[in-house]
């Protein structure tokens, strides 16, 4: 008996250590969380992914490249701001490989732990331009929660295109669970769903129904720096069809 209290004790330690782990900068790979970058802190970001079905007039950049890349910059501006930018250099319909598309956000956090709920509430908005030249206005609700072990994230995203025979709003939504397996590595599950307004039969962009993905993700910290991996693949399903989407990224914060 007297040698499990010790070894109680050092369980409790470590549960609670992992429980109290630093803020991880975007810990999942489709969905954004609330700023965590200090005051001139900075991260990079660099990925890569595959869409075996691409679709043009998306909200989504990647969505019209079967070949995807990307590389993006985060600043900590102040405490609870941070703003981003993002180049995407990939398989462009008709043209091939090439500078695509590029988008410019800016996030802020409004709600941090409200009334003792482990809920943390943030909020963007942005602009984006896409290989057909089309601009877009874009805003989010950023929804993230920890518990323990456990990590949870919720994003809606609604993005108005000042063009023509455009959806007036197209509305996308992402959301993820994951558990921190080791103090290095992290598992769970994402989901993304798009062209919402298409469940109704009401989407012009890619017909009724929209696009949605479902997979296990994962991040990997890489020990003995400030490298992080990210990455999911799972089915993709559209209007047209379904099919695999791959989507991975390496990012460093200084």
């Amino acid at each position: 008996m007297r040698y499990l209290v010790p070894i109680l004790g050092c369980l409790l330690a470590s549960l609670n250590s992992a429980a109290q782990a630093d803020d991880l900068w975007q810990p999942f790979v489709l969905s954004r969380t609330g700023p965590t970058l200090q005051p001139g802190q900075v991260a990079v970001e660099t990925g890569a992914g595959y869409n075996g079905l691409p679709q043009n007039r998306t909200a989504r950049l990647d969505d019209s490249y079967q070949g995807s890349s990307w590389l993006s910059s985060s600043v900590g501006v102040t405490k609870g701001i941070e703003i981003s930018g993002t180049v995407g250099i990939s398989q462009v319909p008709s043209r091939g490989w090439g500078l695509a598309d590029a988008r410019a956000e800016v996030r802020f956090k409004l709600l941090e732990r409200p009334f003792g709920l482990p809920l943390n509430v943030a909020a963007s908005a942005g602009y984006q331009r896409d290989w057909q030249e089309h601009n877009a206005a874009e805003a989010a609700l950023l929804l993230s929660s920890e518990v323990g072990r456990l990590r949870f994230v919720a994003n809606v995203r609604a993005a108005h295109y000042f063009h023509g025979n455009r959806d007036s709003l197209d509305v996308f939504a992402t959301a993820g669970a994951a558990v921190r397996v080791t103090p290095w590595l992290q598992g769970g599950v994402e989901y993304l769903g798009e062209e919402l307004e298409g469940v109704t039969g009401a989407d012009v962009d890619v017909g009724p129904g929209g696009r949605h993905f479902v997979g296990p993700s994962t991040t990997v910290l890489i020990p003995g720096s400030a490298l992080r991996l990210n990455m999911t693949a799972g089915p993709l399903f559209t209007p047209i069809g379904s099919s695999l989407l791959v989507r991975g990224s390496l990012g460093y914060v200084f």
